[in-house]
């Protein structure tokens, strides 16, 4: 892990990871465990050279970082995530790196947020070297975030069709959980929503100090329900193909077929 890392996995001594609570929103605790969750099981495909697409603090690097020889970080200027450890500028449809340069690309939580997913997996396919491999991860039933900069949501059936013909394969799919753990997740953030109200109400009454003391109040509250969620709910695979936070998707790029290369006549 490097000096710069901002994000919020934390190691432990067994070597596994887990979600600092105080370092994301007290609600979305066990959606980014999840997420966290899933990435670590495909761990051991991000090696070499890699490029995080839309990649903010870099949160996920500390689970590649044993596999990687270099580690590239992509974000837009404009995305409200500038901090250090931001390599290059760019938009994920104008990748500004030669083709075949990199082994992995990651796009987590991204590819909702680009206005032209089709060219951004393009971008991705040329970029990537022969049999190189893309982690991407997106939401499904998830609510709106980052507006107004929400697009999309995906299912298996709209990625293969865009991969495909950006030259991916999609070789694996991994759900979010299923339907509790989408319940449990609409729960947390329907008691988001009531914190909120009573914050503005605070902030109306010019009572800011109690506006951050009902902050804390929340994330005490909310921490131990979504740490329990997680222990019961980690596994829960329930209806999970119809519903489900969301989807990681392993996309391969597909090898040009050396017989298409040569002639009739050889």
């Amino acid at each position: 892990m490097t000096s710069t890392y901002r994000g919020f996995l934390k190691e432990d001594k067994d070597g596994l990871f887990k979600v600092v609570a105080g370092k994301i929103a007290p609600e979305s605790l066990l959606a980014t465990e999840c997420l966290a969750h899933k990435l670590y099981q495909l761990r051991e495909l991000v090696r070499g050279r890699v490029l995080d697409v839309g990649c903010s603090t870099k949160p996920y690097q500390p689970l590649f970082d044993h596999n990687v020889t270099q580690y590239v970080g992509a974000d837009v200027p404009f995305a409200g995530h500038a901090n250090p450890v931001i390599d290059v500028f760019s938009r994920a449809e104008y990748l500004p790196f030669q083709g075949e340069s990199f082994d992995t690309v990651l796009l987590t939580e991204v590819l909702e947020h680009v206005p032209d997913p089709g060219s951004a997996l393009q971008e991705v396919a040329r970029v990537l070297v022969p049999e190189g491999k893309a982690i991407v991860s997106v939401p499904f039933m998830y609510r709106v975030h980052e507006a107004p900069y929400d697009f999309y949501r995906y299912t298996p059936f709209s990625m293969k069709h865009l991969a495909e013909a950006a030259g991916l394969r999609v070789s694996e799919v991994k759900t979010r959980g299923g339907y509790f753990t989408v319940f449990a997740d609409l729960s947390n953030k329907g008691n988001t929503l009531l914190f909120g109200a009573l914050r503005r109400a605070l902030r109306l009454s010019h009572d800011s100090s109690g506006a951050k003391v009902l902050m804390a109040i929340q994330r005490a509250v909310l921490t131990p329900i979504q740490k329990a969620q997680w222990l019961l709910l980690r596994n829960e695979g329930v209806a999970s193909e119809r519903y489900t936070l969301g989807y990681v998707f392993v996309l391969e790029k597909v090898p040009l077929d050396s017989s298409t290369a040569k002639s009739d006549g050889r």
